[in-house]
């Protein structure tokens, strides 16, 4: 595939599967179930959230929600992070999270490094158009306009930018993967089910 050349959604994701050879299934996370007993008085604590939470803070944020309800709840996730989060939990295949990690990889590459690629523009904006256009098929909306972080993690991140600016498609496609890699080591997708204390 040449580097002005019109890319589909079938060469991105032939060549995610290429990057990641027999292991592809495990770009499909799912989310960990996390109970936490509330009263039944407590109205106000949902279930069936959706987040991410560091891998080594998984009991202690359980336990602080058990005990304090929402006070308990002490930390930010971001719109956009949350957004990508329900997206990876909703994907019902490793293609379609697969369009979920390369596109949470372009838009904070996009909201970052705006007019940096160092990609023909027609291949960048190829590229976009048939990761963007897979996840708006499955049914995805698109990130907010004002979200520039979509993943707790980015690969790689200074002020100016990215420190390895994509050369080709391929550059994309792995960072893409390694970014989904560094996230998955550090984050856990988490589904908080609310358990009525008595």
């Amino acid at each position: 595939m040449g580097e002005s050349a019109t890319v589909s959604w079938q060469d991105v994701y032939g060549l995610w599967m290429r990057v990641w050879g027999i292991g592809h299934e495990r770009a499909a996370p799912s989310a960990l179930e996390v109970h936490v007993a509330r009263p039944s008085s407590d109205s106000e604590f949902g279930s069936g959230i959706i987040d991410w939470w560091p891998v080594d803070a998984i009991e202690s944020r359980r336990a602080s929600m058990e005990k304090l309800g929402l006070l308990g709840i002490r930390w930010n996730t971001r719109v956009g992070e949350a957004h990508t989060a329900t997206m990876l939990v909703n994907s019902q295949s490793t293609e379609e999270s697969a369009a979920v990690w390369i596109g949470a990889y372009l838009w904070g590459l996009d909201h970052s490094r705006r007019g940096q690629w160092t990609l023909p523009e027609d291949t960048e904006l190829s590229i976009r158009h048939a990761v963007y256009g897979e996840l708006r098929r499955r049914g995805h909306a698109l990130w907010h306009a004002s979200s520039r972080e979509v993943l707790p993690e980015r690969l790689a991140h200074t002020e100016d930018g990215n420190l390895f600016p994509p050369r080709n498609i391929r550059d994309v496609i792995e960072f893409a993967r390694l970014q989904s890699l560094v996230v998955r080591g550090l984050w856990t997708l988490v589904r908080v089910i609310r358990d009525v204390a008595l």
